[in-house]
């Protein structure tokens, strides 16, 4: 099943503030694995703290397989050591409201890539991936 990413999180970042979980950041990114697509910038969501960064995605790709929706991508930092969260939303595009995953991923080095996965994301067959990346302050 193919499945859309879309580039305009304008609707989507309504989306994120309704509900979340956790999700941790995994190994190092893999030349044999790279990531299927890549993200647009996309505008700050009006309650998360921290500063848009979607440049700091390098790599994103996002998929169901045996009914779980799963994301994973790459982040690099383009000047120093920073701090990211990365929150992903599966849902129509039509929907006002829907849960959403998020991962924090610290410590990463200006130039060095770090690999993330945020699993068992909601949503339904109809769904498309979006994603929101934002720089938390040090």
């Amino acid at each position: 099943m193919p499945v859309r990413v879309a580039a305009a999180l304008l609707l989507g970042l309504a989306l994120v503030g309704c509900g979340s979980d956790r999700d941790e950041p995994e190994g190092s990114p893999s030349p044999s694995r790279p990531a299927k697509t890549s993200a647009e910038a996309t505008a700050q969501h009006g309650a998360a703290r921290g500063e848009p960064a979607q440049q700091a995605l390098t790599e994103f790709s996002c998929g169901r397989t045996d009914g779980r929706w799963r994301a994973q991508g790459v982040l690099t930092s383009p000047s120093g050591k920073s701090d990211y969260r990365v929150t992903v939303v599966v849902a129509p595009d039509d929907t006002r409201r829907s849960k959403a995953r998020r991962a924090e991923v610290n410590g990463v080095k200006k130039g060095e890539p770090e690999r993330f996965t945020i699993r068992n994301i909601p949503g339904g067959d109809d769904g498309s991936c979006r994603i929101q990346v934002l720089r938390l302050p040090r």
